[in-house]
C-alpha cells in the first residue's frame, strides 16, 4: 500500500505540506483531518496506486484514495443521479451506509463516486498489534463470521435485517447478497458500497439461503440453520418478525460480570455568562452499572438554545420531565426503548411548550433545548435525539458520529437535493429544523438508534460546545483510547474533554457524559435452536414504530443574527490579519464558532395552536409554490406512518399551481397517528384561481409568514446555483384523475382552498351538488400516553 502523501495543512493562511502521519500541521498547528475514501464507478477499478488523481487524491491502494487537500471543496456534480441519491436519502443510517464526499470528473460517461464513512479504516485506528490500519479495508462478514461470538452474530444478523427496508426503498436491497459489499467493524455492520438494482427485490428466502452458508462455522449451528430453514421455508414471513426473533435471542445472552461506567461534566466556558446546558446523571458524579437481564438506567444531555431567554429553564425543565417519564418504565426490547424515550422526549417538549405559553413567549422570546439521550437495558442502549448534540461510538477501530444533527444541511441531503460538504456552505446550513419548545410534540420526531454491548466501547454524548470545529475527530484517540486500554480514567479524560472545549473552542457551553462498557465473558443459555412456540409469542410488526418516524423537516427563515454570512468572516479575516498566522487561524475558529451559536434558532417558534386546515370530501384545493417542495405535492399510494429514515413511494407529483379535490380523510383512532387526506387530481397547473368560478374571492389569502417563506427560500433547490437545485424529471407528474394519499399536515403548508359553485366542472372533478362535507378536524392530539 502506498502511503508517502504529502497533505496540504487546511489553515487557508498557511498551506505548508505535512506528512500524511501528522495528526497537526508542523508550522501551525491546524488539525489536519484525513479523508480515506473508497472510489467506485466511472473505472474507478483501473486507477493506477502510487498516481495523484485529480491534482489532489492519492491512490494508496486499489479504489481507496487519500485527499491531500482537505481545507477544499471537493469536486460536486451539477446534477443528482439516481445512484446518488441512493447514497444521500440512506444519511439516516450511516455509519453503516456510506455517504457521498464528492466525485472525480472522468472521460466515462459517469464521474468516479468517492465515499465516505464507509467500510475504510479512518486515521488513527490500529491493529491489535499496534500496526495502522488506516486505509485499510474493514474485513468481510464473512472472514470473520467464524471468530466471532454467538451475539456478534446476532447482531450482525439484526443490523443486516433492519438495513433491508431502507435499502429496499431505494432500490438496493442487492446490496445485502453480496458478501464483499459487507464489512464488520467490531460490533458494527459497515456497507463498502451500495448496489442501485431496481430490477432486484430482496426477500426473506433470499437471505435464508444467503446466511445459511454462514450456519455451518457459526457459535450455535443449529441455531442459524433452524432460522435459515423457516425463512426459506416462509414460515418467517415478515421482516418485521424476523427482526423481533433476533432481538429476543440477543436478550437471551448474559454477559456475567460486564459493566458500564458513566461520568459527566458540564462548565459554561470562557465566553458566556451562563450555563444553559443540562445533564444526568448530574455532573462530575461518576456512576458504576453492573450489566444483568435487568440492568436498566439513562443518561441525558440538554443545551438550551443559545440567543433564546431561559434556554437553561428548557434544558433543566426537559432533564426534570424525560426522567420521570422514564424512571418508572420497565425496558425489555427496542421497541419498548424508543416508545419510552419517545414519549419522554414529547413530555419534555409538551412542558416547555406549556412553559412558554404561560409566559406568552413569542418568536425569539420562546425558550427551548436540544436533547441527546442514552437508554441502557440489558445488553443494548437506545440512543435518541433532537436538534444538533451529538452521539458518537468509540473502539479501539475508529470514532464514528452515530446521530445525524437537526439542521438545514442535513436535511438538504435527506432529501436529496446536495451533497453534505456542499450543503454545509450555505449561510444557515446549521440552522435547527427540530429542538424542543417550539412545537406541538404532535409535529415532533425523535430519532431513535439502537446498539448492542459486544465489545469494549465509549459512548460519548456531548453538546455542540465539544463536537464543533471537529475536536471530537482530533482528539478522541489520545484522550479515549487510553480509557479502552485501561491506561486512564474514564473522569479524567472527562475533565480533559471538557479542557479542550474551553480552550480549543471556548464559544460555548459544554456538556459531556461518558459512557465506557467494559465486556466480559460471554454466557449463554442451554437451549441452541429457536424453539418454534416462541414465534407465537413475537409481534409480527413493531408496534410504535410510526410514532418515532423522522421530522418531514420545515423551511427555516435566515434570522437577522445568522453569522455565517459576510459579517462574521470579515472579523475573522480582520483577526487573522491582526496576528500571527497560524495562531490567529485557530483562535479564527473560535470566533466563528461563537457567532454561529446565536443562528441556532430552530423552526420559526409556533404556539400550540392547530398548524392544520379542515379538509372536507368534496373540497378543492390547489398547490402553491413551496420551496421545499419544488417538484409540486407529492401523491403516495396508500397512507403510512413511516420509520426513522423511510423514504415513501411515490404516484407521482402534482405540479404547482394543480387543482384537486379531496376525496376521503382519514380520521386514525390512534389521536397521535398522522391524519391522511385521499386526493385526486383534476387539472394541471394551466389552471389557475382566476379560471375557477369562486363566488367569495378572487384569490385565497396568503399569510405573512408564508410570504417570508417564499420570498428567503433556503432550500437548494429554491436556490439560483444550478448545481444545487435539480430539477424535477417530467415523468413524476402525474395526470388528470390520477389518485393518491398525502398527509394533512403537507396539504395545510403546500396547499390552498378553493371556493367554488356547486355542481362546477373542474377537468375530471365534479363538485358535489351542496356544500362540501364539513371538515374533520385535524387538531394536533396531545402526545402520547
Amino acid at each position: 500500500m502506498a502511503k508517502d502523501a504529502s497533505l496540504q495543512c487546511p489553515n487557508p493562511f498557511c498551506k505548508a505540506p505535512n506528512s500524511d502521519d501528522h495528526l497537526f500541521c508542523d508550522r501551525c498547528q491546524t488539525f489536519i483531518p484525513k479523508h480515506y475514501l473508497w472510489a467506485t464507478g466511472g473505472g474507478a477499478e483501473r486507477l493506477t496506486v502510487g498516481t495523484l488523481v485529480a491534482d489532489r487524491y492519492q491512490v494508496i491502494a486499489p479504489q481507496i484514495l487519500l485527499d491531500t487537500t482537505p481545507g477544499f471543496l471537493p469536486d460536486i456534480p451539477l446534477e443528482i443521479s439516481l445512484k446518488l441519491e441512493t447514497y444521500l436519502r440512506l444519511l439516516a443510517h450511516r455509519p453503516r451506509t456510506p455517504q457521498v464526499y464528492g466525485i472525480i470528473r472522468t472521460q466515462d460517461s459517469e464521474p468516479i463516486i468517492l465515499l465516505e464513512e464507509g467500510a475504510v479504516y479512518g486515521a488513527q485506528t490500529l491493529s491489535p498489534t499496534g500496526a495502522s490500519l488506516a486505509g485499510c479495508l474493514m474485513p468481510e462478514l464473512i472472514e470473520q463470521w467464524g471468530q466471532a461470538s454467538h451475539l456478534q452474530q446476532v447482531n450482525w444478523i439484526l443490523q443486516l435485517a433492519e438495513l433491508w427496508k431502507p435499502l429496499s426503498q431505494v432500490k438496493a436491497s442487492a446490496t445485502l447478497l453480496q458478501p464483499e459489499l459487507i464489512r464488520i467493524n467490531g460490533g458494527v455492520i459497515h456497507l463498502l458500497e451500495v448496489l442501485y438494482q431496481p430490477d432486484l427485490e430482496v426477500t426473506l428466502p433470499h437471505l435464508g439461503e444467503f446466511w445459511q452458508e454462514l450456519a455451518g462455522t457459526s457459535a450455535h449451528p443449529k441455531f442459524w440453520m433452524g432460522l435459515c430453514d423457516r425463512l426459506i421455508q416462509k414460515e418467517i414471513s415478515e421482516f418485521d418478525q424476523l427482526i423481533n426473533l433476533l432481538d429476543h435471542e440477543i436478550s437471551q445472552v448474559k454477559r456475567t460480570g460486564s459493566r458500564i461506567l458513566i461520568t459527566t461534566q458540564t462548565d459554561q466556558g470562557p465566553n458566556r455568562q451562563r450555563n444553559e446546558d443540562s445533564c444526568y446523571p448530574a455532573a462530575g458524579t461518576f456512576t458504576e452499572l453492573n450489566l444483568n437481564t435487568s440492568a436498566q438506567s439513562l443518561v441525558l444531555v440538554c443545551d438550551g438554545i443559545g440567543g433564546h431567554e431561559g434556554g437553561n429553564v428548557a434544558s433543566n425543565l426537559a432533564i426534570e420531565t424525560a426522567l420521570g417519564t422514564v424512571s418508572n418504565k420497565t425496558i425489555s426490547s427496542f421497541d419498548s426503548a424508543r416508545r419510552a424515550l419517545a414519549k419522554a422526549i414529547r413530555q419534555a417538549n409538551d412542558a416547555i411548550c406549556a412553559r412558554n405559553d404561560q409566559e406568552e413567549r413569542t418568536e425569539r422570546q420562546r425558550m427551548g433545548t436540544t436533547i441527546v439521550a442514552g437508554l441502557i437495558y440489558g445488553n443494548q442502549i437506545c440512543i435518541a435525539h433532537i436538534g444538533d448534540s451529538r452521539a458518537y461510538r468509540i473502539t479501539r477501530q475508529g470514532c464514528y458520529q452515530i446521530t445525524i444533527d437537526d439542521d438545514i444541511a442535513s436535511r438538504d441531503v435527506r432529501q436529496a437535493y446536495t451533497l453534505y460538504r456542499e450543503a454545509t456552505q450555505h449561510s444557515n446550513s446549521g440552522a435547527l429544523t427540530q429542538a424542543l419548545g417550539m412545537v406541538p410534540s404532535s409535529l415532533l420526531y425523535p430519532h431513535t438508534k439502537r446498539f448492542v454491548f459486544d465489545e469494549d466501547c465509549i459512548y460519548l454524548l456531548c453538546s455542540d460546545g465539544l463536537s464543533d470545529f471537529d475536536r471530537i475527530e482530533e482528539s478522541w484517540a489520545t484522550e479515549l483510547l487510553p480509557v479502552l486500554d485501561g491506561k486512564a480514567d474514564l473522569s479524567q479524560a472527562c475533565r480533559q474533554l471538557l479542557e479542550i472545549a474551553n480552550v480549543r473552542n471556548g464559544h460555548d457551553n459544554v456538556t459531556i457524559a461518558l459512557l465506557h462498557y467494559q465486556a466480559s465473558a460471554e454466557s449463554y443459555p442451554t437451549v441452541s435452536q429457536p424453539d418454534s412456540s416462541s414465534y407465537a409469542e413475537l409481534p409480527t410488526s413493531r408496534p410504535g414504530s410510526n410514532r418515532v418516524s423522522r421530522l418531514k423537516t420545515r423551511l427555516m427563515k435566515p434570522t437577522q443574527s445568522s453569522s455565517r454570512g459576510w459579517f462574521p468572516m470579515v472579523l475573522v479575516l480582520l483577526l487573522v490579519a491582526s496576528s500571527v498566522v497560524g495562531v490567529a487561524w485557530v483562535l479564527g475558529g473560535g470566533n466563528v464558532g461563537w457567532l454561529s451559536r446565536f443562528s441556532r434558532s430552530p423552526v420559526p417558534p409556533r404556539s400550540s395552536s392547530s398548524p392544520f386546515r379542515d379538509f372536507g370530501v368534496g373540497q378543492l384545493i390547489k398547490v402553491k409554490p413551496d420551496a421545499r417542495s419544488p417538484q409540486g405535492l407529492a401523491l403516495l399510494p396508500q397512507p403510512t406512518q413511516r420509520a426513522p429514515g423511510d423514504i415513501p413511494i411515490k404516484v407521482g407529483d402534482a405540479a404547482v399551481g394543480s387543482v384537486l379535490q379531496v376525496l376521503q380523510v382519514d380520521n386514525p383512532t390512534d389521536a397521535s397517528l398522522d391524519q391522511w387526506v385521499k386526493l385526486k387530481l383534476c387539472s394541471g397547473p394551466t389552471v389557475s384561481n382566476s379560471t375557477v368560478p369562486n363566488p367569495t374571492s378572487s384569490s385565497s389569502p396568503t399569510t405573512s409568514s408564508n410570504a417570508k417563506s417564499s420570498a428567503t427560500p433556503t432550500s437548494p433547490a429554491a436556490r439560483s446555483s444550478p448545481k444545487s437545485s435539480p430539477q424535477p424529471s417530467p415523468t413524476e407528474q402525474i395526470l388528470p384523475g390520477v389518485e393518491g394519499w398525502q398527509q394533512a399536515v403537507v396539504l395545510s403548508r403546500v396547499t390552498e382552498p378553493l371556493s367554488v359553485m356547486p355542481n362546477a366542472s373542474i377537468g375530471s372533478c365534479v363538485t358535489p351538488p351542496s356544500s362540501p362535507a364539513e371538515g374533520i378536524s385535524t387538531s394536533p392530539a396531545a402526545s402520547p400516553q
